[in-house]
This record gives structure tokens, sequence and C-alpha cells, in this order.
């Protein structure tokens, strides 16, 4: 791929194949920055292209697509000029399948991606994504009222896995309030429930003037909450499996959580500070 400057503008060529280097023809290539509207463009017959894009801008992100195979992206550097890169397309599949609550009524609406696709069940809770890269791989599905869950596939190339069953399980709910040593409310401290495997929280809010707070349609293998805010350190709490109701008391650089539920308590152990589990 080579750039060359026009105007204040850079023309960018290049070509798209497949993984055995044949042209893909009609490819989609896309250009995207936070200060470029983006130009689009189709490759030829013999996977070739151009783009327009606005000069000045250090990164350029390019995108590929085909139908039948998975999305390719690509960062480019405008110092680069002049160096032939290729954008190479992996064959992809496809899963199909659907959502139904413990009862085994389907789930409509539920969200099932595997970036960057993702797609939402019909009425029936039916769903389908397509052109996903080959290979083992996780669903994240989600939906209002019923939690998370992360469902694996193996997705095999230029074939569909079809009869997907996945069971959503209803979502908990986490109330808890923010205070300071002295007892007084933490106000706008951001509280955000974590899932194993997941780079980002799943959900976020902030603690209100009474410093309370409450995280709601939340998966059941919730095990983290994590808080920062102005004036102490970010900690994270590993919440037990019983009792939902937290009272944290922040410190500069950690929190002291008790669960209110019941009366009798347990002592146990967490890395932002100490936990009363109280059973009912």
């Amino acid at each position: 791929m080579s750039l060359q400057g026009r105007e204040g503008r850079l023309e960018l060529r290049g070509r798209v194949l497949d993984a055995a280097g044949r042209a893909l023809a009609s490819a989609q290539v896309s250009s995207f920055y936070a200060l470029d509207e983006g130009s689009t463009a189709l490759a030829k017959v013999d996977g070739s292209f151009e783009l327009s894009v606005q000069a000045g801008q250090s990164l350029h992100l390019l995108r590929a697509a085909h139908p039948g195979y998975a999305e390719c992206k690509l960062w480019l550097r405008e110092v680069d000029a002049g160096h032939a890169v290729e954008l190479r397309l992996q064959s992809a599949g496809s899963v199909q399948g659907r959502v139904i609550c413990p009862k085994g009524q389907p789930i409509p609406g539920a969200e099932v991606s595997r970036p960057p696709s993702w797609t939402r069940t019909d009425a029936d809770g039916q769903f389908q994504i397509d052109d996903l890269p080959a290979g083992e791989g996780l669903l994240r599905v989600y939906a209002k009222d019923w939690g998370a869950l992360q469902y694996p596939v193996q997705v095999v190339a230029g074939k569909v896995q079809a009869d997907l069953v996945i069971v959503l399980p209803a979502g908990r709910s986490i109330m808890g309030r923010l205070r300071s040593e002295g007892g007084e409310a933490v106000r706008s401290a951001l509280v955000s429930a974590r899932v194993p495997g997941l780079r980002s929280s799943l959900r976020s809010t902030f603690s209100d003037a009474d410093g309370a707070f409450q995280l709601a349609d939340l998966p059941a293998d919730l095990r983290v909450l994590e808080f920062s805010g102005p004036g102490f350190a970010t900690f994270s709490v590993a919440v037990p499996e019983s009792g939902q109701f937290l009272e944290i008391v922040v410190t500069r650089a950690t929190g002291e959580i008790s669960l209110q539920s019941g009366q009798d308590r347990e002592a146990c152990s967490s890395e932002a500070g100490s936990i009363l589990r109280e059973d009912q």
C-alpha cells in the first residue's frame, strides 16, 4: 500500500486478498479516524482499491470486509508512505441458535455478540451471527432483567454452527452505600461491575448524594466490584455469593465492607480490606 499526498489529502492504495493470496473483488475498504469523516471504496477485480483521506493525522485505521470472511483491521502510520501492505481476510463461519430463560421461554431482544459482530434475538429468541473468525471463541449474551454470560463456540470456516440453545440466568442486583471513616457520604464515586474474562466493566454507575449506588441486570457469576473516585485510590472488592447490600467504608487506599442481610456473621478476606458476611 502506498500513501501519496494531494492538497491536504492522502491517497491510500492497496489490495485485499484471502489467506491463499487470491484477490477479493468487491471487498469493502473503509478508513476511520477521530477527526476524519472517513471514506469507503470497493476493491476491483484484482483486489486493488484507492481511498482519499485527510492528511496530518499520524494514524489511520483501515477496515476491510467481505461476505464469508472475518473483518480485517489495520492501523497505518503516515510516515510509512510508500510501504506495500496487503489486507488479508480469513475465511469465516456462522453461528445460529436460540436464547431462552431457565423455564424454556424465549428471550426476545437479547444481545449476542463476538466483537466486532453482534445481533439481537427475534421474538422467538432466535439469532444468527455471520462472518465470525474460524476457531474457538466466546459469545457474549446479555438481556435486560436476565443478566449476562459467555458461551463457548467452535466456528468452522464456511459452515454454520446451528441449533445452539443458550439458557440465560436471571440477573441479580446489588445495592450499597459508600461512606468515609468519619461517616460522611462518599458521592460521585464510580462503581463498576466486572466479570471474569472481560477487560471492560459490565455495568457502571456513580454514587449519589447519600453515597448510595445500585447496579442491576448483573450476571450470577459477578465476583468483583471496582470503586474509584476523588480523594481515594481505586480498589476492588470480591463480592460473596450471599448478601446484596454493601456498606463500604472508604479510606485513602482501600475500603472495609460489610454485607447486611441477616444476623449471623462470618469473617472473610478481600484485597480491598475486611468483609463481614451476614448470612440469612
